[in-house]
């Protein structure tokens, strides 16, 4: 989601689908959120049906993107020198 923005910040709209399609999601999440009181908004803050639907969503996108792009294509690709694949080898040296 931080490359989508970062290239949404550029003027770079196409790179910002490709690194998140649903970027454009989260200013309105926090839009719901953020005006909840007002009689309007709060209709959508109570419901149920939207959150659902937003979060079926990102699920369907994320596991299509997974099912696409993981492990070698960016943005889902795989950094073995990251933080937790680090941290799962040191785990396994320690156990064996």
């Amino acid at each position: 989601m931080t490359r989508a923005y970062l290239h949404l910040f550029q003027g770079d709209f196409e790179g910002a689908l490709h690194f998140h399609p649903l970027f454009w999601l989260v200013p309105i999440v926090f839009g719901i959120v953020l005006f909840k009181k007002n009689p309007k908004i709060s209709k959508l803050y109570h419901s149920h049906n939207l959150w659902l639907t937003l979060t079926l969503l990102v699920l369907v996108v994320y596991g299509g993107r997974l099912w696409l792009h993981f492990p070698h294509d960016a943005p889902m690709d795989f950094d073995p020198e990251s933080i937790f694949p680090q941290l799962l080898r040191r785990i396994g040296q320690v156990i064996h």
